[in-house]
């Protein structure tokens, strides 16, 4: 079963100062046996706000760590930068009161992936 393509962004737990992250897969992630997987980091630009760059070195990092998955947008300057919009920031801190309330998200094996019913109209965590 993949749950996150080669090249999936995802928003994973932060700490007191940033309360997500964010990184892309390096490898296709098949399957919750495999405890851990390879990401490369998105880390913030110096001196362009809201935009964040991808790091060159790459980590891993373990499942249970994964909020959801994001679609960040280039940005338009062609510098190689993303930007995360509103909607995707207010939809992984939807996420992240949801877990912190004990609810998990719900795997559809009709869609091979992942919900909360109630606060993503359908719309899959992992696609």
């Amino acid at each position: 079963m993949k749950l996150f393509s080669r090249g999936a962004f995802l928003a994973v737990v932060g700490d007191d100062d940033q309360p997500f992250w964010l990184c892309k897969t390096v490898y296709q992630v098949t399957g919750w046996d495999k405890r851990a997987f390879d990401i490369r980091w998105l880390e913030k630009a110096d001196g362009d706000g809201d935009v964040y760059k991808l790091s060159e070195e790459e980590n891993s990092l373990g499942i249970e760590s994964v909020i959801c998955r994001v679609f960040p947008r280039r940005t338009k300057n062609g510098g190689g930068g993303y930007v995360l919009g509103k909607a995707q920031i207010e939809r992984v801190e939807r996420c992240m009161d949801e877990m912190a309330e004990g609810r998990n998200p719900v795997f559809n094996e009709d869609t091979n992936g992942f919900y909360f019913d109630d606060i993503d109209n359908g719309e899959s965590l992992r696609s």
